[in-house]
């Protein structure tokens, strides 16, 4: 077992993201990591993602939310030499300008603080932010997707932060994130299901059909 890595290696055994991250560590590879990532659709689909079955879910089914999108984009550069680190943040929904409907911004503000993911990586020296959580249909509706990525500068955060949180690696992520899941109370987390059933069944309904949404996406709860 690699320190940090844990089962998420067992990926590594597949040749899965070996063959996404075999090109090496130049500008144009870590431009295509993260287009790659940022093109999984959108969806909350709660889970630990510690496990090679649910990262290779995500892959095979083409859609996560933030969570597992950023452990498979710290893992193509983790792959690839870099350094990687995860970010945990702090947010409201309602707080963070996003065009959700009527009444799904009105269940927004029933929430509590919620959780948001991200990753960065050592590039040249510098710790470089990488937000690959909005796909690109997401724009057509108002989302801030982050387009057109340099390969070398901070990417936009997916969401307005109240306070923020960095891990070492996914193992100590995890184990921050889960504590943080296991703090809400009954009454947060009805809330909270309720809010991420609207939200993934607008999500689906907006961006039309496609080969992605059977199985288990659709029944999300």
């Amino acid at each position: 077992m690699i320190k940090g890595a844990s089962l998420m290696d067992k990926i590594t055994i597949t040749g899965v993201l070996e063959e996404l991250t075999r090109k090496g560590d130049d500008p144009a590879s870590r431009i295509n990591f993260f287009n790659r990532v940022r093109d999984i659709e959108y969806l909350i689909c709660p889970g630990s993602y510690l496990r090679e079955a649910d990262l290779l879910g995500v892959l095979r089914q083409n859609c996560g939310s933030c969570l597992p999108k950023h452990y498979l984009l710290g893992e193509m550069f983790r792959l690839s030499g870099y350094d990687v680190r995860y970010h945990t943040y702090s947010f409201r929904w309602e707080a963070s300008a996003l065009p959700l409907p009527e009444e799904i911004g009105a269940c927004a503000g029933k929430l509590p603080l919620t959780y948001h993911v991200a990753c960065s990586a050592l590039i040249d020296g510098r710790w470089t932010l990488l937000d690959a959580t909005w796909n690109m249909p997401l724009k057509t509706l108002g989302f801030p997707v982050n387009e057109k990525w340099d390969g070398s500068s901070d990417t936009a955060l997916a969401v307005t932060p109240v306070e923020g949180f960095i891990s070492p690696d996914i193992m100590a992520h995890s184990k921050l994130y889960q504590c943080k899941m296991r703090s809400y109370l009954f009454g947060e987390k009805v809330n909270l299901a309720r809010f991420t059933n609207m939200l993934n069944k607008w999500l689906v309904s907006s961006r039309g059909p496609s080969k992605s949404q059977s199985g288990k996406r659709e029944n999300v709860r």
